[in-house]
């Protein structure tokens, strides 16, 4: 069972208890709220978390653990019934969960990409220091490895750190 299994199981027998809100009482309970009527909160939040895991399915291929995916549209969907003043509920909700999903699969990409340049970065690195090493018959300098980059050195020696912690861990 894989681990997008092993969660949505746990968390399906977890949402059990909590019967999802039908669209009427959405309506109801959403109109309560408009009028200043707080108490109807954790209903709303409670009775949509079926409908996050719904909406959280369609990103499931995105790369990001469906857990984490699910724990984004929980939040937006708190922060959206906290936000709601009126109107349609269900779009508004909706949207945000949308927007949440989407904006951490995005940041995850981005960071995969800096850890892609990053490695490569190294790998220059690695590549210049074996070139200088033979060319001067010595280890080169951070400085000597930083000019042949055309890098500052600060920078070269994070990269140096970066190489050593990645092959420590």
């Amino acid at each position: 069972m894989s681990e997008q299994n092993k969660f949505y199981q746990m968390y399906k027998k977890e949402l059990e208890g909590i019967t999802p809100c039908e669209l009427e009482e959405i309506e109801e309970l959403a109109e309560a709220l408009a009028m200043g009527d707080e108490s109807v909160r954790n209903r709303l939040i409670e009775g949509n978390l079926e409908r996050v895991i719904q909406m959280a399915e369609s990103y499931a291929e995105s790369g990001l653990p469906f857990s984490d995916l699910v724990q984004e549209g929980n939040m937006a969907l708190t922060m959206a019934v906290y936000e709601y003043e009126g109107g349609g509920f269900l779009p508004f909700i909706q949207e945000r969960i949308i927007q949440a999903m989407e904006a951490a699969i995005e940041e995850q990409k981005g960071e995969a990409s800096i850890g892609q340049k990053m490695a490569a970065y190294i790998n220059v690195m690695n590549e210049v220091t074996s070139r200088l090493a033979e060319e001067l018959g010595r280890e080169a300098t951070v400085e000597e490895v930083a000019e042949k980059m055309q890098l500052p050195v600060e920078e070269v020696k994070e990269l140096m750190k970066t190489a050593l912690n990645a092959i420590h861990h």
